[in-house]
């Protein structure tokens, strides 16, 4: 028997703040870097790197370093493990 790790999937709406802005790139870091989960659960949120094309540009908009904008992140955390049969 082997443990396996059983995910699950969660959408979360968090704030992040413009530390970096620039014609090819944003950088976003959380505002609050740990996220409750809602069930005494949290989740460590890391920076986000935004590497801007022309669509993405119109989407994220004019920014200046220090503004504040909330994502909506579809994220997988690990739930636990089961056990399962070994792989042959």
């Amino acid at each position: 028997m082997v443990m396996k790790p059983i995910y699950e999937q969660r959408k979360i709406s968090a704030n992040f703040r413009c530390t970096y802005f620039s014609k090819e790139k944003v950088r976003m870091e959380p505002v609050e870097p740990q996220h409750p989960l809602g069930d005494g659960r949290t989740t460590e949120l890391l920076p986000i790197n935004i590497f801007l094309n022309d669509e993405i540009r119109k989407n994220v908009g004019v920014s200046k370093v220090g503004d504040v904008k909330e994502f909506t992140l579809d994220i997988q955390i690990l739930a636990g493990y089961e056990m399962g049969p070994m792989d042959s």
